[in-house]
């Protein structure tokens, strides 16, 4: 009898002929039909390193785990040291993302905007990580509301905007809009701060606190801007110019944003933050555990 079908100490019972010989591969000794020797070698090769692979994926999401429990008790410093071992174990997508949710509870932005990067490059498309690296640059950009940061600030939120376009998530995306404004109002271009504030209004649904702020910033620019002549171009409804569409027809057109005079644009902007939303996922799992923080 072929070796490789003699039935061995551990070999499951029931699954085999009656001496025992076992129908199914089992513990990477049988033959497969067709096979050839090096077909054998070169396929348990194949399996061992897997098997290998394997432990270091969990060896790395049992330290990650252990890790964002961490950071959940605010011990940010020991979380960081914890997730790089899970790193040097294996470079999970899920890490790259806890990793970066600590750096940015660090104030690490830069860091955490590229660990981010790194969960997106080894999981595309996962939305998630999408919408937490949206989440940081926002946070982020908050920092930036200064005079000598308002060209900095400026391409971190498009960048941000960039995202909202791609993922279904759109939470925060209103402070979005309004943190442009206030970059382009700090800039002297008050036309698109206007229409930023106008967008953070349309799309700040659910929040009345967040969208009577927009207001004030939208509704303090009109001191500047020329209202006057504002016509539906479908019906020739006459439209006010915060107005979002024309309310006879549902037309929304782009309306031409005139500035009546020249004036120093007004710094007294609101900054309104919502509460931060954190998500990690577990890809093992494919479920989403969401974290929120005063």
């Amino acid at each position: 009898m072929d070796p490789a079908w003699e039935w061995h100490v551990g070999d499951p019972v029931g699954l085999g002929n009656d001496v025992g010989a076992p129908e199914v591969p089992y513990m990477g000794y049988v033959k497969r039909p067709g096979e050839d020797e090096e077909e054998i070698e070169e396929r348990e090769k194949k399996e061992e390193e897997q098997r290998k692979r394997n432990q270091l994926i969990n060896k790395s999401k049992q330290i990650s785990d252990e890790a964002w429990e961490l950071n959940r008790e605010g011990r940010y410093n020991d979380a960081l040291v914890f997730i790089n071992r899970a790193l040097e174990y294996y470079e999970l997508a899920s890490a790259f993302n806890v990793k970066a949710i600590i750096l940015e509870n660090l104030n690490q932005f830069n860091g955490a905007v590229l660990y981010y990067n790194e969960a997106i490059e080894c999981d595309p498309k996962n939305e998630t990580y999408k919408h937490n690296k949206a989440a940081c640059l926002i946070n982020y950009c908050y920092l930036l509301i200064s005079p000598n940061n308002y060209n900095e600030g400026l391409k971190k939120i498009e960048a941000t905007l960039e995202i909202f376009q791609e993922i279904s998530d759109k939470t925060r995306e209103d402070e979005a809009w309004n943190l442009k404004g206030n970059f382009l109002e700090g800039l002297g271009n008050i036309p698109e701060a206007f229409k930023c504030y106008k967008k953070a209004v349309e799309i700040a649904k659910d929040d009345n606190i967040m969208k009577s702020t927009y207001k004030e910033n939208r509704d303090k620019l009109l001191k500047f801007i020329d209202t006057s002549d504002i016509k539906c171009p479908r019906c020739g409804n006459e439209v006010k110019i915060t107005d979002n569409f024309c309310l006879r027809c549902g037309n929304r057109f782009d309306m031409e944003i005139k500035l009546i005079e020249k004036k120093e644009p007004a710094t007294d902007y609101k900054v309104t933050r919502h509460k931060s939303k954190y998500s990690k996922y577990d890809n093992l799992n494919d479920t989403i555990i969401e974290f929120y923080e005063d």
